[in-house]
């Protein structure tokens, strides 16, 4: 799957991801919340009756959208997963 950009991301929860920083027009929008979509890190109903997280920007705007599944402010990135790793490197 690639962004807009034409670049590479994998919605992998629980390991060390990247937000996806992207500009998103104004609406609805819905960002999947287990994982199992084919359209990363957007919702496509694969999984048939989960609950994706739905959204709505006023106004067009460039968003960090979480892309490892360990956020605790979905859709957006909060840096959960860079906390996980640092705190894994001090092991």
């Amino acid at each position: 799957m690639a962004d807009a950009k034409g670049e590479r991301f994998v919605h992998d929860k629980g390991k060390d991801g990247y937000p996806l920083e992207v500009k998103l027009d104004k609406g609805k929008h819905k960002w999947c919340g287990c994982g199992k979509t084919k359209k990363v890190p957007w919702c496509d109903g694969t999984c048939k009756g989960g609950k994706p997280v739905k959204f709505e920007l006023k106004k067009s705007a460039k968003v960090a959208i979480c892309n490892c599944g360990l956020t605790k402010t979905p859709p957006y990135c909060d840096g959960s997963s860079h906390a996980k790793a640092a705190k894994a490197k001090k092991k």
